[in-house]
């Protein structure tokens, strides 16, 4: 009996450093490919690069102007040296159909949008995006990270998700040029973060409709748009606190356009709600009860009253 037991001891033993060894393999054959336009390097175009990675390859683009629309269908890791002069110049987008991708360190510029992700997983960070549509577009997306992206140009708008979830959206900067929206959930969008994100001179800072649902929007700065959250008619749960809206007016209106709620949302965490620039001091009704900081009487919305 302690023979055989000795003998599956060893068993496993041995099949665990095999696993050791087939993990070592993996990322020891794991390659870096050098983009540089000017040649020298490994290719001077990413699409070539592309078609000779495999899953878990990184590829890294040296500064230039690289003139191609990119399908990525790869797990990989591309890379630009920065976000100044390392440049994308795309007529229609760069398109993520696999799971687990980086981009990170570009100016993507765009006439249609400048990423499109349509799988899971997906890390989007420190670029700068300037396009004619959409500059981030999740389609059936979920757990994807978009951090630290400057969008300075896009039309309708800067971040725009359908149907996806569990995402953060988070320390963005938005509106440095123009946008219809800054950041769109619809079509049943539910468990995102929205956090630490500017978002100025749009026309609607943050926008959720067609069932958006518990999702989640703390300490954002919301300046100098014509609106700053609307929320429509079939949202419900999403929960809006310790953001700062100032100065958001539409040009036709005579009231400001802080928030607009339609639906039935939550606009506190129970203790503290958000920062309502036309609304902090006793002359315009709020007050504070017991000089905490904090106001105390209610802040009156379009369509609803919320929390201070």
């Amino acid at each position: 009996m302690k023979k055989i037991i000795m003998i599956l001891f060893f068993s496993i033993l041995l099949l665990g450093f095999n696993n050791i060894n087939a993990r070592e393999i993996e990322i020891k054959t794991s390659k870096t490919i050098i983009v540089d336009d000017d040649g020298g390097e490994d290719y001077t175009n990413i699409t070539e690069a592309l078609q000779a990675a495999n899953n878990g390859d990184t590829i890294l683009v040296r500064p230039g102007q690289y003139n191609e629309s990119l399908i990525i269908n790869k797990s990989i890791y591309l890379t630009g040296t920065n976000n100044d002069n390392t440049i994308i110049n795309t007529s229609s987008g760069i398109k993520i159909t696999s799971k687990n991708v980086i981009i990170e360190n570009f100016l993507i510029i765009s006439n249609i949008w400048g990423i499109r992700v349509e799988n899971n997983f997906t890390t989007i960070r420190k670029n700068k995006i300037i396009s004619d549509w959409y500059g981030i577009w999740l389609v059936n997306s979920r757990e994807d990270h978009i951090i630290w992206n400057t969008f300075e140009k896009t039309a309708v708008s800067a971040i725009w998700m359908y149907k996806s979830s569990k995402n953060e959206i988070v320390n963005n900067e938005i509106g440095i040029n123009y946008h219809d929206e800054g950041i769109t959930l619809g079509g049943d969008c539910t468990d995102n973060i929205i956090v630490h994100n500017i978002i100025k001179n749009v026309g609607t800072a943050v926008s959720l409709t067609d069932g958006a649902s518990n999702n989640v929007l703390v300490t954002n700065t919301i300046k100098n748009n014509f609106c700053g959250f609307y929320f429509g008619a079939e949202t419900k749960d999403n929960i809006a606190y310790h953001n700062n809206f100032i100065n958001n007016t539409h040009p036709y209106l005579e009231i400001p356009t802080d928030a607009i709620d339609d639906g039935d949302n939550i606009w506190d965490n129970g203790a503290e709600g958000n920062y309502w620039e036309c609304y902090d001091n006793e002359s315009e009704d709020a007050w504070d009860n017991d000089s905490n900081g904090i106001i105390d009487t209610p802040y009156y919305i379009i369509s609803h009253l919320i929390s201070q």
